[in-house]
């Protein structure tokens, strides 16, 4: 199948609104890198987001992995919502999503294809795919291309009320536009005043940009407090003559050559004199920095709605929590990024397919398959059997049917009407059957 670029029809590349003096550029050298000095800015752009959060902070990229593999492994059903009970198994439509979308020229497969637009809607805030068309198909797309989002901004009008009218593309040393109707543009709500200006979406990063930088520093200072750890001590000695200048730097030399070094990290340097031992471990304030971690990665965790019990969080971790952390991980996390990709295909990719086939078709989560979320099923199952058995013993018991309805009401739940419903109808299926016990012995 040939695929062709419809946007590039001899059209004229209009970049003039990158001269405005209020908007934020994708490179913008007035914003120093996470991790260093202090912000001019509080705003990061998004490729920065990327590079200094997903790329370099280890909390972060667990994090967004974990999501981005758990959207990517629960299976995705294909329904025409006329017949919603039955799964489309075939056709057209059902082969291009096995293999939805391209990324830098190579076709990739369903699971390769959320794991690529989550992971970058959790790090950028947004994703943009462009529909592609294929030669011979007319007009309809046949596979999504997926941008780098940080090479992607909206081309707003000058009006705050309206939305995007191109996408601009900075692909190396070119630019080119590409049309909003060709492009899905999925993202997070941001009402700040970057994203009323720009139109881009909110990253968790950019929520958590205090929290992410100094995670990523106390990450760099644990690094070089163990690079420069060298010799847990070192043993001096203890006699009253002063060291000359020569003998103070050749020992100075001698002990740096022997007890610097990641591979001297808890080890003790010894000499061979009257000595006395001196500790150079880690004092309290850098055990304190260290432990301070666990404050940042926490917020981390909580910008992307995950529970920090499952990146190693030391507290609460039993096994009951960790279980509910999980359900919470699948409900808060996974769950509503998985949803928001499937509506915005829903309502471009698959509705070209729905009007020419006079469907509704619809892609849905199946989450039968996953675990964690299968306890709330059991749960309910078990409540239905006890409220079953105990409905048939209240409709057994030799009470009146008023009182059988009060029951219902004050103790189960039920309206007056759903109660009365209820009796009614046992006392008619009781009857039936003592009708027809009584014809059959009478027969």
């Amino acid at each position: 199948m040939k695929f062709k670029i419809p946007f590039t029809k001899g059209k004229i590349l209009d970049l003039s609104v990158k001269g405005e003096s209020n908007f934020y550029p994708l490179t913008s050298t007035g914003i120093y890198p996470i991790g260093e000095q202090i912000f001019t800015n509080k705003y990061q752009s998004e490729q920065q987001l990327i590079d200094d959060g997903y790329g370099s902070n280890v909390t972060v990229y667990a994090i967004i992995k974990k999501i981005a593999e758990a959207s990517a492994n629960i299976p995705k059903k294909l329904y025409d919502l006329n017949n919603p009970e039955e799964e489309i198994t075939e056709g057209e439509l059902y082969e291009l999503l096995k293999h939805p979308g391209f990324y830098q020229g190579v076709r990739l497969t369903q699971y390769d294809y959320f794991e690529n637009i989550i992971t970058q809607l959790l790090a950028a805030g947004n994703t943009y795919q462009r529909g592609m068309q294929a030669v011979g198909f007319g007009d309809i797309w046949q596979a999504m291309e997926i941008f780098p989002s940080g090479i992607v901004e909206p081309v707003q009008k000058n009006s705050y009320l309206v939305g995007a009218s191109q996408y601009l593309v900075t692909d190396r040393q070119t630019q080119f536009k590409i049309d909003a109707e060709e492009v899905v543009h999925t993202k997070f709500v941001n009402p700040t005043s970057l994203g009323i200006q720009s139109l881009e979406g909110l990253s968790p990063l950019q929520a958590a940009l205090y929290s992410l930088t100094g995670s990523s520093d106390i990450q760099k200072a644990i690094s070089i407090m163990v690079k420069n750890q060298g010799s847990r001590g070192i043993l001096t000695n203890k006699g009253e003559r002063a060291l000359t200048a020569e003998e103070a730097l050749k020992m100075k030399k001698s002990v740096n050559k022997k007890i610097r070094g990641v591979e001297n990290f808890n080890s003790v340097h010894v000499t061979g004199v009257d000595v006395n031992y001196l500790n150079m471990g880690m004092n309290a304030a850098d055990l304190k920095l260290i432990e301070s971690g666990v404050l940042t990665d926490r917020q981390l965790c909580n910008a992307f709605s995950v529970p920090s019990v499952l990146f190693n969080d030391p507290a609460n971790s039993t096994y009951n929590n960790y279980t509910t952390a999980l359900k919470s991980f699948y409900t808060d996390a996974v769950l509503p990024v998985s949803n928001k990709v499937l509506s915005d295909l829903n309502e471009t990719l698959l509705k070209q397919y729905s009007e020419r086939y006079n469907a509704e078709y619809s892609w849905q989560l199946d989450t039968s398959g996953v675990e964690a979320l299968q306890a709330d099923q059991k749960e309910e199952a078990e409540k239905d059997k006890i409220q079953t058995e105990t409905l048939n013993t209240l409709m057994s018991t030799p009470i009146t049917d008023e009182a059988k309805q009060l029951i219902l009401v004050t103790r189960h739940g039920y309206t007056e009407d759903e109660a009365r419903t209820v009796v009614t109808g046992s006392t008619e299926i009781q009857n039936s059957r003592t009708n027809r016990t009584g014809g059959i012995e009478n027969g």
